[in-house]
């Protein structure tokens, strides 16, 4: 769980619409797609407060021990039997009483003579607010802050529009004295580095394709660069099926194995030349390259695969974070075996140099 954004609500509004505001606003936020949870800071809890006169509880023999069972017995949860559906069984409970200062007032506390002694005989009910634990300000003025934490695997950069949308939404029925600020915002920084590595990557894949095109000719090199895509896209579908999401590691990954996977098909390429050149028809020389180079192609992957199979293993926080490299690797090198081994001899023969069979 990782925090996208956080909100904040200064404003010169009463403490106690700021709060209601703030409640709706998070229930909004929590029943939204990639939200996990919303923390909510600088809302006091409201309660009542009740006011006791000694001189009334005493001429009523009314002791303090007794109004606080009375009112700590009608003001709690009452389990009232469970609830069975097709998802399980559900305990069920029924709130107390006490939700308004009147249903504090009229509670009952004892029997004197011919008449009922009830809170309201010996004290007052007011509204009020605990005592803060720590204090929420936003540019010197009171607010409330909301701290939106995304599910595991959601995408923050959506998560976090979603989050600016249902604000955006809520705010347009707020009093004017009301405003919000986003801050602690983790998207923008993300969405610098992934532009960063997918521009790097986009780089990287052209001056691959410009060196294999320039050493190999164009017909070979297209053919060799053409694995790029298709591996890239067999990697990250085996990484989607597995819940795989993209973030810097699996970008990192991606970059590095741009410049490894094609060598695969240049050896099988470079075979397949070298046999037309000794009068093979396209076919046979890419399908006697495919064979030959199987092996070789197969133990060169798994070499470098085997430099990064620590990184797996390694259990710590900043192992789990690593994980996503060498697993990055491995799909998408994986690929490359299948495409150099398949998919390259199979377009060889058709588009392949050298003379028609």
């Amino acid at each position: 769980m990782s925090r996208s954004s956080a909100s904040c609500f200064p404003g010169s509004a009463p403490e106690r619409e700021l709060a209601r505001l703030s409640r709706d606003l998070k229930d909004r936020l929590e029943s939204s797609p990639g939200v996990q949870e919303v923390f909510q800071s600088g809302a006091r809890e409201e309660v009542l407060e009740v006011t006791i006169d000694p001189m009334r509880m005493e001429a009523y023999n009314v002791t303090a021990p007794e109004i606080a069972s009375v009112i700590g017995r009608n003001n709690q949860l009452v389990p009232a039997g469970n609830l069975r559906t097709a998802a399980g069984k559900f305990a069920v409970k029924v709130p107390g009483v006490v939700q308004t200062p009147a249903d504090i007032l009229n509670l009952p506390i004892k029997k004197a003579g011919d008449r009922l002694v009830t809170v309201g005989d010996i004290g007052d009910v007011r509204r009020t607010f605990k005592e803060p634990e720590f204090i929420t300000r936003f540019n010197g003025e009171p607010a409330v802050a909301l701290d939106v934490s995304k599910r595991n695997g959601a995408n923050i950069l959506e998560t976090v529009r979603t989050v600016h949308k249902v604000v955006e939404e809520e705010s347009a029925h707020w009093p004017s004295t009301v405003k919000v600020s986003f801050t602690y915002d983790n998207s923008d920084f993300i969405g610098r580095i992934l532009m960063v590595l997918e521009s790097g990557l986009l780089v990287a894949s052209i001056l691959v394709m410009l060196i294999v095109v320039a050493t190999l000719g164009i017909r070979q090199g297209l053919m060799v660069g053409l694995s790029i895509p298709i591996c890239f896209l067999l990697g990250l579908m085996a990484m989607n099926f597995m819940g795989v999401t993209l973030n810097q590691m699996v970008m990192f990954g991606m970059v590095l194995a741009v410049g490894i996977l094609v060598d695969g098909g240049i050896v099988v390429v470079e075979y397949a030349d070298r046999k037309m050149a000794e009068g093979l028809t396209r076919e046979e020389a890419y399908a006697a390259a495919g064979k030959r180079m199987f092996w070789p192609v197969v133990n060169g992957t798994l070499t470098t695969l085997c430099a990064f199979l620590p990184f797996m293993f390694w259990n710590t926080i900043t192992g789990k974070f690593m994980s996503y490299f060498p697993l990055t690797l491995f799909f998408v090198l994986g690929a490359s075996i299948f495409v150099a081994l398949l998919f390259t001899p199979a377009f060889g023969s058709l588009f392949g140099g050298g003379r028609k069979g």
